[in-house]
């Protein structure tokens, strides 16, 4: 088993509102308390399919209307545009979510890019897809354009997958799934308990 230890890890699908609102809290919080944030992406409804959830498509429009009122709700609270129902919300992941993987495989500020790409579905409506608004994120974050041209290569799409099996076993439920030192926090609105623990922690 890895050490964790200074790290916090964000298990994430790049297509998700609630790892919107979350994302760049979760940096800070991270970094506030010493640690950084190991940003994890992977594929929401397989996770779902695995660990006995309802995926979203299926759900119930009760469900779904509770959904985007809290998605409202927490755009106020957190004073952050968000878009409840973008025309881009469904497709595919793996570019995207391979962007954010060569990022921080390489070094560079994954935090940024991850907060970004997000940022420009829910709030935005881009295409997070399409390699000419994926490169126009790397620029506005300082990244290299390259990393969209290899973004689909093997290596980078090997994680994503393998990314959903590190979750089941360190138990997420769904995005965003934050764990510290093995405990896990899901939702971006128990990011409160997280501040605890990062404090009980230091």
């Amino acid at each position: 088993m890895s050490d964790t230890t200074g790290i916090v890890e964000h298990y994430f699908s790049i297509r998700s509102s609630f790892a919107y609102l979350g994302v760049r809290r979760i940096s800070h919080l991270a970094h506030a308390h010493g640690r950084r944030v190991v940003h994890h992406p992977l594929d929401l409804q397989a996770l779902v399919a695995r660990n006995g959830g309802v995926p979203y498509a299926k759900s119930h429009q009760i469900r779904r209307d509770n959904h985007h009122n809290e998605l409202e709700r927490w755009g106020r609270r957190l004073d952050m545009p968000v878009i409840v129902e973008p025309v881009h919300h469904v497709g595919p992941r793996e570019r995207p979510s391979g962007v954010v993987i060569l990022a921080q495989t390489e070094g560079h500020d994954v935090d940024r890019i991850a907060y970004e790409i997000l940022a420009a579905l829910w709030r935005d409506d881009r295409d997070i897809d399409s390699p000419e608004v994926l490169k126009d994120l790397c620029r506005k974050a300082g990244l290299p354009e390259n990393l969209v041209d290899r973004a689909l290569a093997t290596e980078p799409q090997a994680e994503l997958a393998s990314n959903l099996e590190r979750a089941l076993a360190a138990g997420a439920i769904g995005s965003p799934t934050y764990v510290i030192d093995g405990e896990v926090f899901f939702g971006q609105d128990r990011l409160s308990f997280v501040e605890e623990a990062l404090l009980a922690k230091r």
